[in-house]
């Protein structure tokens, strides 16, 4: 919706703030919001999802973001409305997104000591209070949330204590927690190999305080319970939109500035529909699980499938990858993931789902 941000988290990967504002010009965001219901009627399913994500704060492009909603909720198919977002809200959007989203991934650190360090306004002033008052008003209205949590190495050993107070303080269900990619801002403070055993250490303890408290936490790279060949569904089941009308296969890849931006923006949403970059879509579709040889050996394959493409992909492998230290956390948190599923059931684990 926009790379505008009213925080300036020191690992934001779009280094939001920083460029030129761009927001969604309506027309746009409508445009996308036809053509992606059409598909689904044509399809024949039973509902069609918007959601609002990217390299900035979506409700900072307030007017747009309603009118899509209105746009969305007219539509003959069921939408469901979904937003990846700080919680900083005035009272009017936060009343707005609790009648009208089907739910929210919310990004917040913990305590008032992490969240305020990590994750500052962008005048430098603390962000706490404002998103606690958020989570407040979502757990009296039984709202649907998830919390998404980014540990840097000043942070790694603090996790357990970051789970303990968000499962005592708030009503969340679930809880995601990544580390810092050295991407815009997470540059200067990101996890690398040199602490991928830390952040294994503390999330196995971090896990064990969730678990105690009905909690679900997780890691994406550590997905136990689906078996795949990609990593993500976004190249072939999203219409992943930037402000400027391009059309991308990472929701990571927000602006024509990315790294990766040659290789992973997929198209552009002209007046006739998607026109479609048909060569570099093809060449991100072949980049399964089964044609990376580095993965040939691994026995955690098919539950990571490769990593995130904004995380791992290079275009100068024909198999499109390139390891990072996230591959080592994966193949030792589904060894403990694993163990204990193992553990729980006597001894043997037959799996629940395949994806």
């Amino acid at each position: 919706m926009t790379n505008r941000c009213n925080l300036r988290c020191i690992y934001c990967y779009a280094d939001a703030g920083k460029e030129k504002p761009v927001n969604m010009p309506l027309g746009l965001a409508l445009q996308a919001v036809e053509l992606v219901h059409e598909n689904a009627v044509g399809r024949g399913l039973a509902s069609f999802e918007i959601g609002f994500h990217g390299g900035g704060e979506p409700t900072l492009n307030w007017k747009v973001l309603k009118a899509v909603v209105a746009a969305a909720e007219k539509k003959s198919l069921k939408a469901a409305i979904t937003m990846s977002s700080n919680g900083c809200y005035t009272a009017e959007k936060l009343a707005f997104i609790q009648d009208h989203f089907t739910g929210l991934s919310l990004s917040f650190d913990g305590p008032p000591e992490i969240q305020n360090r990590q994750r500052p306004q962008k005048d430098g002033s603390a962000s706490f209070r404002q998103v606690m008052r958020t989570i407040a008003a979502f757990d009296r209205r039984n709202f649907n949330y998830g919390i998404r949590m980014t540990i840097v190495p000043a942070t790694l050993s603090q996790m357990p204590q970051a789970v303990e107070f968000l499962g005592s303080h708030t009503g969340v269900k679930q809880i995601q927690v990544e580390p810092a990619f050295p991407r815009g801002r997470g540059k200067a403070v990101a996890v690398r190999a040199k602490e991928g055993d830390a952040f294994v250490r503390s999330f196995k303890q971090a896990y064990e305080i969730a678990a105690a408290r009905g909690v679900s936490f997780f890691y994406s790279g550590a997905r136990l319970e689906g078996l795949t060949q990609r990593f993500c569904t976004a190249p072939h089941e999203a219409l992943v939109l930037l402000p400027t009308g391009e059309v991308s296969a990472c929701f990571e890849v927000h602006n024509l500035k990315h790294p990766l931006a040659p290789s992973l923006i997929i198209g552009k949403l002209g007046k006739s529909g998607v026109e479609l970059r048909a060569q570099r879509w093809q060449c991100i579709m072949a980049r399964q699980v089964d044609a990376i040889p580095y993965c040939r050996d691994c026995f955690c394959k098919y539950h990571c499938a490769g990593d995130c493409l904004g995380k791992t992909f290079d275009a100068k492998n024909t198999a499109g990858f390139r390891p990072s230290v996230r591959c080592r956390i994966n193949r030792e948190l589904l060894s403990y993931l694993l163990a204990k599923k193992v553990a729980a059931q006597a001894g043997l684990w037959l799996g629940t789902a395949i994806g």
